[in-house]
């Protein structure tokens, strides 16, 4: 009697050691599929974020935009757009220098937006914010504390603070916003 318990106390042993390889061997192959994933994920990332800023690229905030233009003229709501030029910048600091301090800016500036809100960088020096169904007055208000902060960002890095802002409201500047809009799709 003894004998037919060691035989079958090796057979659920033996049994319980493949279940468990094979659990393992299925765990590492969903986590191969999931890093796969990331991966695969990896190449669209970049198609709407500008690596340099850590922002969203041209392209994308000019569809975004678009759309924006699209919902203002169909249902009569209003945006506002802030245009940062930091060409100031580019004249006194190395080209290689550049990104790193425009990403400083970029993050910051889009940490203190909106979740609804798009910064983009559109060009070498220069970010948009896109602030969907808010009038100019109402984005007036989260423009001049941005500015602040840029301004605390480049006296911290003893840059010259000197930027500019131009803000649009749609439709009180809808000729400029859609030249814009044509320009950036153009570029």
């Amino acid at each position: 009697m003894a004998p037919n318990l060691i035989v079958v106390f090796f057979v659920i042993s033996a049994l319980l050691i493949v279940i468990i390889i094979l659990l393992i061997a299925l765990i590492r192959k969903s986590e191969k599929i999931g890093s796969e994933t990331i991966r695969s994920s990896q190449p669209d990332k970049y198609l709407l974020v500008d690596p340099e800023s850590g922002v969203y690229n041209k392209n994308f905030f000019q569809k975004k935009l678009e759309e924006e233009i699209y919902r203002a003229v169909r249902y009569g709501s209003q945006f506002s757009l802030a245009i940062y030029d930091f060409d100031v910048l580019s004249k006194d600091i190395p080209d290689d220098e550049l990104p790193p301090i425009l990403r400083k800016l970029a993050l910051s500036i889009s940490k203190d937006t909106r979740f609804s809100d798009v910064v983009a960088r559109t060009d070498k020096c220069q970010l948009m914010l896109l602030f969907p169904m808010t009038t100019k007055q109402a984005s007036e208000i989260p423009v001049s504390r941005l500015n602040l902060k840029t301004t605390e960002i480049l006296q911290a890095e003893k840059l010259p603070s000197e930027y500019q802002v131009k803000l649009l409201s749609f439709p009180e500047n809808k000729v400029e916003i859609e030249k814009l809009s044509r320009i950036l799709k153009e570029e």
